[in-house]
Formats: structure tokens, sequence, C-alpha cells
């Protein structure tokens, strides 16, 4: 097999209308099996607005983010009917996994099993963990040999620390990155600048 990617596929992409067009020119730039991990976008807004109308507790709201993700990623799904779904624990690729496979991941079953053998220390139950981090954490867990964080801007500075306190990331993603050993090749893509790299001749 060879080496395994996972994708994070941010949530301020999901209503861009050139999404499934892009995101299927990007995914097959690729040979290697590739999991997409999608994050909450709006509906993770609305979310942060019940929480903090109704002083419902970090944790809960935690939870529920984790389903909203299992949402988005049905709903990124069904736009391309290469794209498989995964709810498991454990990684969907294997030794015999042909190349080009594509899995869509709904996390929270990951999570919920994460949280119950303790592996999910470094992922505080909070707003302060958003999909970055846990796409990180689940690179990581999963033997992934990169990390590809599509986004809808430029990454703003080289430091981590300096994308966390300028809110391009969460604050845990820095923290996770000094836990993780091997730690994944982790590369920030700005998806709509995204160019196809032209055919051989």
């Amino acid at each position: 097999m060879s080496n395994p990617i996972l994708v994070k596929l941010g949530g301020s992409l999901l209503q861009w209308r050139e999404l499934p067009r892009i995101l299927d020119q990007f995914i097959s730039s690729f040979n290697d099996p590739l999991a997409i991990l999608v994050g909450g976008g709006i509906l993770a807004d609305c979310l942060r607005d019940w929480h903090q109308t109704h002083k419902s507790t970090e944790e809960s709201s935690h939870w529920r983010a984790t389903k909203v993700m299992d949402l988005t990623s049905d709903m990124v799904r069904d736009l391309n009917p290469r794209f498989l779904p995964w709810a498991g624990v454990f990684p969907p690729w294997s030794d015999s996994s042909p190349n080009r496979m594509i899995w869509i991941i709904q996390p929270s079953r990951w999570l919920e099993c994460a949280a119950i053998t303790g592996s999910d220390k470094f992922l505080p139950r909070s707003w302060s963990t958003t999909s970055d981090s846990i796409a990180l954490k689940l690179a990581s867990e999963w033997n992934c040999s990169r990390l590809l964080l599509l986004k809808s801007c430029d990454r703003p500075s080289a430091v981590w620390e300096e994308c966390a306190r300028t809110g391009h990331i969460d604050p845990v993603f820095p923290l996770i990155l000094k836990t993780i050993n091997p730690l994944p090749e982790v590369e920030w893509i700005n998806l709509r600048n995204f160019v196809p790299p032209k055919a051989s001749p």
C-alpha cells in the first residue's frame, strides 16, 4: 500500500459553488489512498450561537460539534460518486487497498472511542478544539504520511502559533504538533487558488 493521506476540508469552503469541481480536480492529482475529514462550517457556527445563547456546557457542545462533522461529511460525500463513507474507529485502508481510493470520514465514533481509551487527552472537549486539531490527531493515529489542510486563504504565517493567534487555526493545533512523533507532513493549501497540474504529454 502507498502512503495514505488525510485531507481536512475547511468548513469555509462548503458554500463555495466551485467546490465539487475543484475538489475533484484536487483529489485526482494523488495516487495514494486518501481520506477526507470535513469541518463544520456554518452548521458549527449555528451550534456556537446556541451554546452562547443557552449556556450549554463546553463538553456537550463539543460532542454536538462532532455530530455536525458527521453531517457535513455526509453532505460532501454526496458531491462525488467516488467518495466512500467511513465511520469506523480504525483506518479504512489496508495493505490490499488499491490506490486512488477516497473515503469521507465521519469522525464521531472515533472520537468517542478515543475518549473512552484516553487517547484524546490532547483534544480538550471544548470550543478550543476544532476540526483542524481533530484532523491532526487522526492523521497521527492512522499513520498518515501527510495532512493537507484545505483552506479559503493563504497561510498567514510560517509559524503555527502565529496562525493560532490570528484565529486561522485553533490554539490546540500547535500544542498537538509538539506531542506527535513521527509527525506527518502538514501542508496548508488555499483550495480557491488551486490550479490542476498539467497532464504529461
